[in-house]
């Protein structure tokens, strides 16, 4: 009876945070600038919210903004007026009414475009004008950047990544939807991170980028199999089961072992302890099965495109890629791959 009284306090105290939330007032940003930076995305769009668990943060603000009443979350809403248009790609992200101007009709709205009618923005040539169309052409994913211009090698790996490497093999990737270049640069190491919910891979410039292209390419990758890990299922599902993991209600059991959901989110460095085996390429595999799948994919990917003898890469990173490559997981992707 008491712990009934308590949850039903704690159940009152809850919803009156969220009506003096929810009566401070209405948004008043309701500008036309492009205001959707990647701090925006990355540091607030993958906070999930649990009312249920007294061990996580509330964030009201991402429970009671919902600016077209969709009952999504702005944090974790790709298109917040509810127009169709994905908020990177559009200049009136808090207005439904105006429209985004296209000069020359190409389908990439001219505030974001590399070239309108033969006049190129700033520091952008043809090769970013090409790259940009023929990802959106083939590919439907709308590569952005405002502040920063996209650097040759970052070019250049976009065309190999998606083009000639296996990523290729993916004509449809209906869960990514923008790659956008961070004006900001927020971390000293990370190259990429792909947004869920905004189906957006963020790419980083940072100290390390200019002498390690081989991890930008991978991180890039990496992130781009996240993606592919939301919307081909069938193929994440048949990988972690091949692979020894499954589903439970709370989290995952892998040969036996069970992690709680909260254990994977709060203490990874115990999987990478307990998951002794060296068949996956790196330890970071071993953060549990998205992370596994998508670093598996991604040493699969190396290792079919390069030869390891004549190509640098991080050690560190991949200290077990030998025994992978003999691997079931190894397998699994090669069995895939033959069969497209």
């Amino acid at each position: 009876m008491g712990m009934g009284r308590r949850l039903m306090n704690k159940t009152l105290l809850l919803l009156s945070l969220l009506l003096l939330a929810s009566c401070a007032g209405k948004r008043d940003d309701l500008g036309t600038n492009f205001n959707f930076s990647s701090a925006h995305v990355l540091a607030k769009g993958d906070r999930k919210v649990y009312l249920d668990d007294s061990n996580q943060d509330l964030d009201l603000a991402s429970i009671h903004d919902d600016f077209d009443l969709d009952r999504i979350p702005d944090l974790f809403d790709d298109d917040i007026d509810n127009d169709g248009i994905l908020n990177y790609a559009d200049k009136y992200p808090y207005d439904q009414e105006k429209e985004n101007e296209d000069i020359d009709t190409d389908g990439i709205p001219d505030f974001i475009d590399f070239e309108v009618m033969g006049d190129y923005k700033k520091g952008y040539v043809k090769a970013h004008k090409v790259l940009q169309e023929r990802l959106f052409k083939e590919r439907n994913v709308l590569i952005i950047s405002v502040d920063r211009v996209l650097k040759t090698s970052e070019i250049d790996a976009l065309n190999k990544e998606f083009f000639t490497g296996t990523l290729s093999s993916f004509k449809k990737l209906p869960r990514l939807k923008i790659i956008y270049k961070s004006p900001e640069n927020l971390y000293d190491t990370k190259f990429a991170e792909y947004n869920k919910y905004w189906k957006t891979i963020v790419l980083y410039q940072n100290s390390y980028f200019e002498k390690d292209q081989f991890n930008f390419n991978n991180s890039l990758v990496h992130e781009v199999f996240h993606s592919i890990q939301k919307s081909h299922k069938e193929l994440y599902q048949d990988f972690i089961t091949t692979v020894g993991w499954k589903k439970e209600r709370k989290g995952f059991t892998y040969l036996g072992k069970f992690y709680s959901n909260y254990d994977m989110r709060n203490d990874p460095d115990v999987l990478v302890e307990e998951i002794t085996s060296n068949n996956f390429p790196s330890d970071y595999s071993k953060l549990g099965p998205e992370e596994m799948f998508a670093e598996c994919a991604t040493a699969f990917n190396f290792l079919r495109e390069s030869d390891t003898k004549t190509h640098l890469f991080d050690e560190d990173k991949y200290n077990h890629i030998k025994n992978f490559k003999e691997s079931e997981s190894y397998r699994f992707f090669e069995e895939y791959f033959s069969n497209l």
